[in-house]
Formats: structure tokens, C-alpha cells, sequence
């Protein structure tokens, strides 16, 4: 059973990792029951045009048990640096080598889902994505 899975994740497998992955819901559709007038505009314009372009690579996927997986997804921003931009350093090294991601993936039935998400900073290794955040410092007066 595992070599069966292992060969449907890494080869057809991937395919329907991300057709997962794009059933995930959009900002809009998150928003939408807590926002309305210009906020509810805005979000639903955002995600209609946002010209964002990721390239999601899945380096590795591993079965630990029958009923859980850890998939490692390397997420690039390919979106065209538009000219007169003058990234950050850590900005451009983001852009050409991506964030590694983690996947954690626990079976329920006959199906896969995420259960966790992890994402690999520099500076800080492996957070939990998806964990409650403590509030910060209230500091900045932008936020997109």
C-alpha cells in the first residue's frame, strides 16, 4: 500500500495535490462573511485581478503511517519584477529561490487533507503557518 500511494502521490499524485492545493479558498471568499462596502470591494477586486504568479515545486513526499504524510513544497513569487523596482535584498533572494513549505497530510476516510502547514523562515527555521499568532507590538500603520 505505501509503494502504491508513494507512486500515485509523486507521479499522478501531484496533479491532484494541487488541484487541493487550488480548492483552498480566496481571500475574497474568507472575507466576504466579515467584510462589506469598500473592504468586501476590495477583496473581491484583489483576487480577480492580482497578477501574483507562484510556481509551487513539491520536492519530497514522504508516508510516515497509513494515515499520515509530510509533503515538502518548495513556493516561488514568479511574478515579473515590474521595472523601477528596487527590491530588498531579502526580497530578490525570496523571489529567486522561494519559501520551503511543509505539508503535514492525515488521511480521513478514503481521503487526504492538510492538517498542518509549516513554512521554513532564515532566520527564525521552522514556524507553524497555520499556529495562533500572540499579538505583536502595534507599530505599523500600513498593511496589505
Amino acid at each position: 500500500m505505501r509503494k502504491d500511494w508513494y507512486q500515485h502521490t509523486v507521479g499522478d499524485g501531484r496533479k491532484e495535490f494541487q488541484k487541493a492545493l487550488a480548492r483552498l479558498p480566496q481571500p475574497h471568499e474568507v472575507y466576504s462573511p466579515i467584510t462589506s462596502g469598500d473592504a468586501l470591494a476590495y477583496w473581491a477586486d484583489r483576487s480577480e485581478t492580482d497578477d501574483t504568479k507562484l510556481q509551487r515545486d513539491i520536492d519530497s513526499v514522504k508516508q510516515e503511517t497509513d494515515s499520515r504524510a509530510v509533503a515538502l513544497v518548495r513556493i516561488k513569487n514568479v511574478t515579473p519584477i515590474p521595472d523601477g523596482v528596487k527590491p530588498f535584498p531579502r526580497e530578490f533572494k525570496e523571489h529567486e529561490g522561494g519559501v520551503m513549505f511543509r505539508y503535514i497530510l492525515e488521511k480521513e476516510g478514503t481521503n487526504w487533507k492538510v492538517a498542518e502547514v509549516w513554512i521554513n523562515y532564515d532566520i527564525f527555521g521552522w514556524r507553524k503557518y497555520t499556529e495562533k499568532r500572540t499579538p505583536s507590538f502595534p507599530s505599523s500603520v500600513y498593511h496589505d
